[in-house]
């Protein structure tokens, strides 16, 4: 297991206390489940409950400023501006606050999220695709359209980074002149 999982729970633990987020210690436990998945080796973070829950107990809260939110982010005010909202919003919400790494006030939920997207089947390689779809609905969809859907995610992508980054860049240059 990598050194710096074990690392990463405890500084989300100290951002959930920070940030006002409380769970119940009792009925409740995060762990770290290293999985294999052909040559590549993933680890996943997983909540889950120590025993029977009862109907009607507080396992958590969660105030609403600790969630990642298009409002919330650093970059709102930007993703506003750029009529962004729902899914769109929110992406370009956690990727601008992925690119402020630890400046970021989330960095140690983000530390958490996967840095691959190999849970995203259009991403797959065409041999991931045969071994873990075989014989479903899906594979049949996504196989034969694979180089289009492929090209397709990579264009939104490249879209999103872009203007991420020049959102980044028009903040650097606004930062500039009034200094």
């Amino acid at each position: 297991m990598a050194a710096t999982w074990p690392r990463r729970l405890r500084a989300f633990k100290r951002w959930m206390k920070s940030s006002g987020i409380e769970w119940n210690t009792d009925a409740l436990e995060f762990t770290i489940q290293e999985e294999e998945e052909g040559e590549e080796e993933e680890m996943n973070i997983s909540v889950r409950a120590t025993g029977d829950l009862k109907e009607g107990q507080v396992i958590g809260r969660i105030p609403k400023s600790a969630c990642l939110t298009v409002n919330t982010s650093s970059a709102s005010q930007l993703i506003q501006e750029a009529g962004l909202g729902g899914s769109l919003g929110l992406a370009v919400a956690i990727m601008y606050e992925k690119g402020l790494a630890h400046r970021s006030p989330w960095a140690p939920y983000l530390a958490l999220l996967p840095d691959s997207n190999a849970a995203l089947p259009l991403l797959w390689s065409p041999p991931q695709i045969d071994r873990l779809l075989k014989g479903t609905e899906l594979h049949k969809v996504i196989h034969p359209s694979l180089p289009l859907f492929s090209f397709f995610f990579f264009v939104c992508v490249c879209v999103c980074v872009c203007f991420v980054s020049m959102i980044v860049l028009l903040q650097l240059l606004l930062l500039i002149y009034t200094c």
